[in-house]
């Protein structure tokens, strides 16, 4: 096969790779089963096609010992770009004000310990932090408990991070997902005018394509994709939200507001805020069960939008972990796992999954 691709003149091998529905080869079969058996050929035109909306494009080269895939598209060095929209100085000088309430919900245990490390990096005072989610209460009383809070503290601002799917588990099992950006729509509703425009509100999700994103800029205020929690990036994530939504307090934000710093001036975090590898493995065990209980394909199937739900919230953690970028193949596994119907050789490519992220932790 690759004798031929090499045969190829080099406008013959861009318009056989970057047409769409073109496989180079046609049933492609990967051990690890992490891949799908085949494809449906369009990887190459939409990446083409994705390049081209940068105003670049892309280019491959087929040669005797290498192939060469090239991707060229405007770019903006990433220092130009924070002088011109805030100035160095700027940037370092922003702090949330020491009044600032921070409020998260998620169902993880892990997310939740995630969230309370991000609003300690972001300098909100331990006794205005609240981190919620960890049981039926708490996710199904959510807007009430949020209006009341906002209503009781006129004189302060708050910061809403609420997960997406929040499961309601009751004895092991999920008896209901409660969607947190109609949580939060809910509670801007309620709210009156003057209650609503203290608050900031982003919907916090592992699920980021277009469409999703436009319905949680319906709901809320802004979306925060689940990613890993950098303690240097944690402000400069925020500042852009604050700024849009509270334009004219920026400057009036006192500079001796500051977290907790160290020599470094970085946030001191207590142990408690980590993620370890247990917290996964918890999560793992739960998945296991489910399916090692359902031993018959039929069971499976009636189990399988529970177990979805499931791979849904471990996809979200680990997309959140520090060591993410090693994970991403396994992240990617776990998304060809949650479609409509159950997948083909699931319990051995859950198992492989399984192993793959014990081995990384």
């Amino acid at each position: 096969m690759h004798d031929q691709l090499v045969a190829l003149d080099e406008d013959e091998a861009q318009q056989q790779v970057f047409s769409p529905r073109t496989r180079l080869k046609q049933h492609i079969v990967n051990d690890d089963k992490l891949m799908l058996k085949s494809s449906s050929g369009d990887g190459a035109w939409i990446m083409q096609k994705c390049a081209k909306t940068l105003g670049g494009g892309c280019k491959i080269l087929f040669e005797t010992h290498q192939t060469v895939f090239s991707l060229t598209c405007r770019a903006e060095v990433l220092s130009t770009r924070l002088a011109v929209s805030t100035g160095p100085a700027e940037f370092k000088k922003f702090r949330l004000p020491e009044t600032v309430w921070g409020i998260a919900i998620d169902d993880s245990s892990i997310q939740r310990k995630l969230l309370n490390r991000f609003l300690t990096l972001a300098g909100v005072n331990t006794y205005k932090r609240r981190v919620l989610g960890q049981n039926p209460d708490e996710i199904m009383g959510f807007t009430e408990y949020l209006v009341d809070l906002v209503r009781r503290n006129k004189d302060d601002k708050f910061l809403v991070i609420v997960d997406e799917n929040l499961d309601i588990v009751d004895e092991g099992t999920t008896r209901q997902t409660v969607l947190g950006s109609l949580c939060i729509q809910a509670a801007l509703r309620e709210m009156s005018a003057e209650e609503e425009r203290r608050v900031l509100a982003l919907v916090r999700s592992a699920n980021d394509s277009k469409e999703d994103v436009e319905l949680y800029l319906e709901r809320a205020h802004g979306f925060m994709p689940k990613a890993p929690i950098q303690k240097h990036m944690v402000l400069h994530i925020l500042e852009p939200y604050w700024k849009d939504r509270f334009p004219s307090e920026v400057t009036a934000i006192s500079s001796s507001h500051q977290p907790d710093i160290g020599e470094d001036h970085t946030v001191v975090l207590d142990d408690s805020f980590a993620v370890t590898g247990n917290d996964l493995i918890v999560a793992l065990d739960i998945i296991d069960d489910i399916i090692a209980r359902e031993t018959k394909k039929e069971e499976i199937s009636k189990n399988w939008p529970r177990i979805r739900e499931k791979l849904h919230s471990l996809k979200g953690d680990l997309k959140s972990m520090e060591s993410s970028s090693r994970l991403r193949p396994v992240v990617d596994a776990i998304e060809r796992l949650r479609g409509e119907t159950v997948p083909e050789e699931l319990v051995e490519r859950w198992r492989l999954i399984r192993t793959l992220i014990i081995s990384m932790l």
